[in-house]
């Protein structure tokens, strides 16, 4: 349901005249090396850290950062009239709202019991505490990508590794100072074979894949810092658009 809601408000701001990766986004489209399910993985990451800041999910979601209903939809709900007023002013209320009464593909809501609750006494719910408990009470930034096998996971991871590195060689003083840790976590089936965990320092690129995807990493990176070298990484949009 929440991946429902992600990708409405995410498609929004892709759509935007002054999204600042829609020229980058262009690049990657046109050029046809990943494949669909790549390309909105990077979408919905790239949303989530530029647009949400890295924020944990819970914290977005009680912020009406992924709130997706317009004033027109709201007025046009079947709710009483200070039900709607309430949403209205408080964006935390629409968010479980809308979380509430989102449908599966076979049109059956997240929790119909929740949506009457929030239509009869809105003013009586903790709704910190309640979106909390829909993250398993996790308080840092937790995401997950789940793609099926043979999506192409490793070009993915790939992908990610070389955007980051992308994104601090344009907002921070040069490469000295870049660090970021990712871990992958693959089902037990896949354990044998694809990454755990990958540690990557600028200075220097020290990397600790398995053996199977640490060629395909170190080429993402080699090939960063050739652009940068070289100066063929063009900037598309200006450092305040984005923060880290």
């Amino acid at each position: 349901m929440l991946f429902r809601l992600i990708n409405k408000v995410r498609d929004r701001w892709l759509r935007a005249s002054d999204c600042p990766v829609r020229h980058l986004l262009g690049y990657m489209e046109s050029h046809g090396k990943l494949r669909d399910a790549q390309l909105e993985s990077i979408k919905t990451y790239l949303f989530l850290k530029i647009a949400c800041e890295n924020k944990p999910l819970w914290k977005l979601m009680y912020d009406g950062q992924l709130n997706s209903f317009s004033e027109r939809e709201l007025d046009e709900l079947q709710l009483k009239s200070s039900t709607r007023d309430f949403l209205k002013s408080h964006p935390e209320a629409q968010a479980l709202y809308e979380y509430a009464t989102s449908k599966d593909d076979k049109g059956v809501s997240a929790s119909q019991k929740l949506a009457e609750e929030i239509e009869n006494a809105p003013a009586v719910i903790d709704y910190e505490s309640t979106i909390k408990s829909l993250f398993y009470g996790v308080s840092y930034t937790d995401y997950l990508f789940s793609l099926p096998m043979g999506a192409g996971k490793t070009w993915l991871m790939a992908s990610f590794i070389y955007l980051n590195l992308y994104f601090a060689a344009a907002f921070l003083e040069g490469l000295k100072c870049t660090i970021f840790f990712t871990c992958f976590h693959m089902h037990k089936g896949m354990s044998k074979r694809c990454p755990k965990t990958i540690l990557a320092k600028t200075h220097g690129c020290r990397l600790i894949p398995r053996p199977k995807q640490r060629a395909v990493i170190r080429r993402a990176v080699a090939k960063f810092i050739s652009d940068v070298r070289h100066r063929s990484i063009r900037l598309d949009f200006q450092p305040e658009c984005a923060l880290f």
